[in-house]
């Protein structure tokens, strides 16, 4: 429903994406399906949504380290070292936040016009 408020056309969605959401026990409310959706619509950013697009709240993510040495060694710059670095925090802050940018915002310490803009520089990265 928000995409179709902003003129877009309707995300679409990989056979192995709906497994995934049909697979789901659904505990909560049919607002918990919304959310989850919109989630992934956010991550594929317009495209066909991936499984890897459908999280679930409390779901045990992995946690990614960056390798600081391995970096180094391999001569990645700073400055993509730090962009690779906020890319992944603003978007474990959208995760956390359910999708929303604001509930982010409040996570990472800035407004929401900030955390906008940080969220939409970390999906086209």
């Amino acid at each position: 429903k928000h995409r179709y408020g902003r003129g877009a056309a309707p995300a679409r969605i990989s056979q192995e994406a709906m497994s995934r959401l049909m697979n789901h026990d659904w505990p909560g409310n049919v607002r918990e399906l919304e959310n989850t959706i919109e989630r992934a619509v956010i991550m594929a950013r317009g495209g066909v949504i991936a499984a890897d697009h459908i999280t679930f709240p409390g779901q045990d993510t992995r946690r990614t380290v960056l390798d600081v040495a391995q970096a180094l060694s391999d001569g990645v710059p700073l400055t993509a070292f730090l962009r690779e670095a906020e890319t992944r925090y603003v978007r474990e802050a959208l995760r956390q936040a359910g999708g929303s940018v604001s509930v982010a915002a409040g996570l990472m310490g800035t407004d929401a016009a900030e955390a906008q803009r940080r969220v939409d520089e970390s999906l086209d990265g």
